[in-house]
């Protein structure tokens, strides 16, 4: 499946063009019962009758949006609707995460959500929600990051590119990432500082993989991505990593040998993880019915393939109730980082 990474990429964004131009939006459920108080992953009674929308809140061609399309894919097929993938990009998931949350809670409207939006993203900008306002249901998976340049740069490792640009202090770092206050923004940002860094400047994309293009054409120095975003041009050699940003090393034979960041000297293992949400308020019975539904989704040999072939790490083991343990700690360790850092706004 990774030598077809070029057309699933071109596939999704032609994908992303229609469902935007469309408007696709939830069918009217006014017949729908209210009702429920089942717990999920117990069966329910409850089941869509119309057009399901699955916020991506992020571009077209990312991680994010290729393994949505893949388990939006599935649950049409399982249940019948019409599931759609809907990329609202902006302010590193808080337009699309903000719009979401304005959505009726009846299991029509489901969302892509990460820890950042949460963890970082309410102490860097001024935010209308808060994890109160969603039900977190399901995990979905983890992208530790890795720090990528161009394969022709004239470093071959990450003390190697210190010390290049601790003596061309007149050249310019540009650094890509998928929007301010996002996970590859901020790692980047502590990093340079860690390093004792002067001479950066921050370039936000509306998606990861628009960093990295960005980073091919020439037009920023370094960037982070995860290996389904850019499975094709690390096996190519298009761009060379670094390391990776993350407290462990990458469970991937291919790169087992990539040091962390901090195994480097420089202590900055935020990742990346992500969960399914539902909005606050949503019926038990409905959250029931799409944890049992996802579930049954990543048995399918078709999202099996799609993670052994772009190396997705899974953490579907997650439920709301981990979910919620591991998020709250993130939330306030994190907002002591940025405090400390000088970049908390609250």
């Amino acid at each position: 499946m990774k030598r077809l990474f070029t057309l699933m990429l071109s596939a999704a964004m032609l994908l992303s063009l229609a469902a935007c131009s469309s408007g696709t939006q939830p069918a009217d459920k006014s017949d729908q019962s209210d009702s429920s108080s089942e717990a999920a992953g117990t069966e329910s009674s409850w089941a869509p009758d119309g057009a399901v929308t699955l916020y991506c809140p992020y571009g077209a061609g990312g991680a994010t949006d290729l393994s949505l399309r893949c388990l939006a894919e599935i649950l049409s097929d399982q249940t019948g609707a019409s599931v759609n993938v809907l990329n609202r990009t902006g302010g590193g998931g808080v337009v699309g995460t903000t719009e979401f949350m304005l959505a009726e809670p009846d299991g029509y409207t489901l969302a892509m959500s990460c820890n950042s939006f949460f963890s970082t993203q309410p102490f860097l900008n001024s935010v209308e929600y808060t994890v109160d306002d969603f039900t977190l249901f399901v995990g979905l998976n983890k992208e530790p990051n890795v720090l990528v340049v161009r394969s022709d740069a004239p470093y071959t490792t990450l003390e190697e590119f210190v010390t290049y640009y601790k003596e061309h202090p007149d050249e310019t770092i540009l650094y890509g990432h998928s929007g301010n206050g996002g996970i590859g923004h901020l790692t980047q940002t502590f990093f340079l500082e860690k390093a004792g860094l002067e001479n950066y400047e921050s370039v936000p994309y509306a998606s990861g993989q628009e960093g990295v293009t960005a980073l091919l054409g020439g037009h920023v120095t370094m960037a982070t991505t995860n290996l389904v975003e850019s499975a094709a041009l690390l096996e190519s050699g298009q761009i060379r990593p670094l390391c990776v940003i993350d407290s462990e090393r990458l469970p991937v034979e291919e790169y087992k040998d990539l040091p962390t960041m901090e195994e480097c000297g420089y202590d900055v293992t935020l990742s990346i993880w992500k969960f399914l949400a539902l909005p606050a308020g949503t019926p038990d019975e409905i959250v029931s019915y799409w944890y049992d539904q996802v579930m049954k989704a990543y048995e399918d040999e078709r999202w099996i393939s799609f993670c052994e072939d772009y190396n997705l790490i899974s953490n579907k083991e997650l439920t709301e109730e981990t979910i919620l343990e591991a998020l709250i700690p993130e939330i306030e360790e994190t907002h002591e980082m940025l405090i400390d850092a000088g970049l908390a706004i609250n």
